[in-house]
């Protein structure tokens, strides 16, 4: 690529919001390969600030470049987007999360006609799914059976012709068309079951566990990318509950990365900010200015957790909200600077 063109992209990502990152990220996801990394990494490090780009841009991207950093960022948003699962599927992904939620999300709509997620889940699993299907889709084919055996006592009793009789009322189409629908995807899921049994593939790598491990404050992230999204949808307490969350998430990461004592009983997983305050304040020298930050999320943000009166009212604004997030990026900003 051009090292011109290169520049301007770079720079277009780090200054675009959500619909033109969106629009940039299908841009690069669009390259002729080798995608430069570079630009993976600049949109990679733009949603783990938190801005939003449309699943199925991201899954295109993760799929054309295999970017275990772009997949991480984004992959809590993408697990609600059925069609991007399919795309990581196919693009073999190493996340085994990915199959099994394409799984559940296959017995949910399995027995619906008119679904159209229900057979190209199962395509996605016949060509890519491992031996942990098996279970689901043999439980399926089960449940299905005595429906599949009424439906084709009534196919045959009718002896259907190949094409839809025009004279039928459109009740009486749809009722066949159903039935077709449903007919070929008891096929499709026995013939599924056979293949991915030969197939015998066995579950892919934790690839996502493994990056989580990699960052400290991975699951931090993951949790402010969340009071983001929630700043968008206008949901201010949301967005100040999951600051909490955030913050206790990287005050535990740092904890353990430093080896800081606290001075109470039980699993540093399971303890509240409080503690964790105390025992980073007495062990580490923070400036004013962090340890001022820390303070103003734990304050704030029990206006999204605790009932206050007039004041939680006051509180719940955008201003507030995304005020607590900024203070939250200060806060792992130093931590990240002071355990490297």
């Amino acid at each position: 690529m051009d090292r011109g063109r290169l520049l301007s992209l770079k720079r277009r990502i780090a200054a675009a919001q959500s619909f033109a990152l969106t629009e940039l990220t299908e841009e690069v996801a669009a390259l002729a390969p080798p995608v430069p990394e570079e630009l993976v990494a600049a949109i990679a490090e733009r949603i783990e600030q938190g801005a939003y780009v449309v699943t199925g841009a991201v899954a295109s991207l993760v799929a054309a470049t295999r970017s275990r950093r772009l997949y991480v960022a984004a992959r809590e948003h993408v697990f609600g987007d059925c069609w991007a699962l399919i795309k990581l599927l196919r693009a073999d992904i190493p996340d085994p999360a990915i199959e099994k939620q394409l799984r559940n999300g296959l017995y949910r709509v399995y027995q619906d006609s008119a679904e159209p997620r229900r057979s190209e889940i199962l395509r996605a699993l016949v060509e890519h799914g491992s031996t942990d299907c098996l279970d689901d889709l043999e439980a399926m084919q089960y449940e299905l059976a005595p429906k599949l055996q009424t439906l084709k006592l009534a196919r045959d009793m009718a002896s259907e012709p190949e094409h839809l009789d025009p004279r039928l009322s459109l009740e009486e189409q749809f009722h066949v068309v159903t039935r077709r629908a449903d007919l070929v995807f008891g096929e499709s899921l026995q013939s599924a079951i056979q293949r991915i049994r030969e197939r015998g593939k066995l579950p892919a790598n934790d690839w996502a566990a493994t990056a989580a491990a990699d960052h400290p404050f991975a699951f931090a992230k993951a949790y402010i990318q969340r009071a983001e999204q929630h700043v968008a949808g206008q949901d201010y307490g949301a967005a100040l509950n999951y600051c909490r969350k955030a913050l206790e998430a990287a005050l535990k990461s740092f904890v353990r990365r430093r080896g800081i004592n606290i001075r109470k009983d039980g699993p540093i997983d399971k303890l509240e900010l409080p503690p964790l305050i105390a025992a980073i304040n007495s062990q580490v020298a923070l400036p004013k200015d962090i340890r001022m930050a820390i303070d103003a999320v734990k304050t704030d943000s029990t206006y999204g957790s605790h009932d206050q009166g007039v004041a939680s009212k006051v509180n719940l604004t955008a201003a507030v909200a995304q005020a607590t997030i900024d203070k939250y990026r200060q806060v792992e900003a130093h931590l990240t600077q002071i355990m490297t």
